[in-house]
């Protein structure tokens, strides 16, 4: 054989091997790079930082999670600046990566974020933008954790006896959302992230983000007119506008 033709046919032959292992390469090295984006956004969460959420977040990302009715819809810049402050016994809180998917310039990851008194699962969107891992879009489930139930002494009421505390509740300049899900009530700042209320007899419901303290709605005249909310050394007293 022509030692042209014989070097073709090699070149032709390894070529493929070549091209694989360096899409290979690539693959592992984005699925890197993506890791270590989130793990900045566990870090920027924990710690307290906007400024280290920002190296992990484009600017136009948005974070959406469940809310009353329509879904909650907060922008980056909206969302970041409120996580200035870290966490207490940060050891306390468990983030973790379940997986992460690449394919090209597009990536996808699911996280875990088992806290003491919620337990979250993050779907997040990442881009590749002028040749870095960005996160463009998060959205959010939150959930009670089964050890958080376990310390609320949970009386059975249906979701037909609960609508009559569902409405909107006024505290100063502040607006509070109450609404029937299932076998419990959703509570939430208006457009804000919701946490969950469990009944423990008469009118009185255990908060999930503090199950020692206790909510208790007033009423007058077979109306509900607010709530009293106690927890650790806070009150809140509530009056219902709707």
């Amino acid at each position: 054989m022509d030692g042209r033709i014989f070097l073709m046919v090699m070149v032709a032959a390894v070529a493929p091997i070549g091209w694989r292992g360096a899409e290979a390469w690539r693959q592992k090295t984005d699925e890197a790079a993506v890791r270590a984006v989130v793990e900045k956004y566990f870090e920027g969460m924990m710690t307290g930082s906007p400024e280290t959420l920002a190296e992990a977040f484009d600017p136009e990302a948005f974070l959406i999670g469940r809310g009353r009715g329509a879904p909650v819809r907060i922008s980056f810049e909206e969302w970041a600046p409120g996580m200035d402050e870290p966490f207490e016994d940060p050891e306390r809180y468990v983030n973790r990566i379940a997986w992460v998917d690449v394919t090209g310039d597009a990536a996808m990851a699911r996280t875990v974020l088992e806290w003491p008194e919620v337990r979250y699962v993050d779907y997040l969107s990442l881009l590749k933008i002028d040749g870095k891992w960005r996160i463009v879009n998060k959205i959010w489930n939150q959930e009670t954790p089964a050890a958080i139930l376990a310390r609320i002494d949970v009386v059975p009421i249906d979701a037909v006896a609960l609508e009559r505390y569902a409405g909107t509740y006024r505290v100063g300049e502040r607006v509070l959302e109450v609404w029937v899900e299932g076998d419990r009530l959703g509570l939430a700042q208006a457009g804000g992230s919701p946490s969950f209320l469990y009944h423990v007899g008469e009118e009185t419901f255990a908060p999930a983000f503090d199950p020692d303290g206790r909510l208790e709605f007033k009423e007058a005249e077979d109306r509900v007119t607010g709530f009293e909310l106690r927890y650790g050394d806070r009150e809140v007293v509530t009056e219902r506008v709707e």
